[in-house]
């Protein structure tokens, strides 16, 4: 019997497992945050990504929560005041960018990616894990959401994640996405130094 492609796993457990590194060191430098909310606006996650100390990628889910997620924009201005912030991103196409004017209301500059580069982002991802060139904290939540992800087409080439075919919240795994993407491509809207809350050119 076939089974279906949108069926199976997108990431295998063990290649998913090889990128697992749940002591790892933050190299303390910049880092990309990236906000996601499900489709029905139940729920909303916080990922980031920055370099360990040996100049790998790695990702990691800070905060994810039920209910309204206007707490994403607080959360995410604190962060930006306490962090060298590289890249702040929301999918266009997602139900998070209806916080992307409230981010720039508190002088949040926020990347918004195009359907192009959303499927550039995951196709970073899966490449990435595949040739182990990145790290995640192996935190239930995010392997949780691999374990469900399916793809959805984008163009006659890409692909992005999937909310629609998904059997649960995936937000985790779009923020760590999203976030991976932002610390690395030569795309984002470079974010001003924040100091208390007001924004300085670097």
């Amino acid at each position: 019997m076939w089974s279906s492609v949108s069926l199976q796993r997108v990431i295998s457990a063990d290649s998913w497992a090889v990128c697992a590194a749940p002591t790892v060191m933050d190299g303390g430098g910049v880092v990309a945050f990236a906000v996601d909310v499900s489709p029905d606006r139940s729920s909303a996650s916080i990922g980031a990504a920055s370099f360990t100390a040996d100049g790998i990628p790695f990702v990691d889910v800070v905060e994810s929560r039920r209910g309204d997620p206007d707490w994403g924009v607080e959360k995410i201005a604190g962060m930006c005041d306490r962090h060298d912030v590289r890249a702040v991103v929301i999918d266009a196409a997602g139900p998070a960018v209806s916080l992307v004017d409230p981010l720039r209301q508190r002088d949040i500059t926020v990347t918004v990616t195009t359907s192009r580069q959303m499927a550039a982002a995951c196709a970073l991802f899966f490449d990435s894990v595949m040739d182990g060139g990145m790290r995640h904290l192996d935190q239930p939540l995010l392997n949780s959401a691999l374990a469900v992800a399916r793809k959805r087409n984008i163009g006659d080439t890409g692909w992005g994640w999937s909310r629609k075919d998904s059997a649960s919240d995936i937000t985790p795994l779009i923020v760590a996405t999203l976030a991976l993407w932002g610390l690395t491509s030569g795309e984002v809207v470079p974010v001003p130094r924040r100091r208390s809350g007001i924004a300085v050119f670097a």
